[in-house]
């Protein structure tokens, strides 16, 4: 992700237990992200993404895709661990 970012937004690393959190202080970024929603189950994809190029709206939608599959790895995990315990 550091690498994918890099000197383009000024941000910081937060540890948390076991997560670890990427903080941006930029206003204009949170307002734009906030068009995506706020937590995993209220994400949404607003309309101007659809009027993306082609290959930008090919690279969202797999990024999107990878990211749904480690939620729902997540999930599972965690159901199983919980009828392990």
């Amino acid at each position: 992700m550091e690498k994918k970012i890099g000197n383009i937004f000024n941000y910081f690393v937060v540890e948390e237990r076991t997560v670890y959190k990427l903080q941006f202080p930029n206003k204009e970024l949170g307002t734009f992200l906030s068009q995506f929603g706020r937590g995993a189950e209220n994400k949404t994809v607003p309309s101007f993404v659809f009027d993306l190029p082609v290959s930008y709206l090919k690279s969202f939608l797999k990024d999107t895709l990878i990211v749904m599959v480690v939620y729902q790895i997540i999930g599972i995990y965690k159901s199983h661990q919980q009828v392990e315990s």
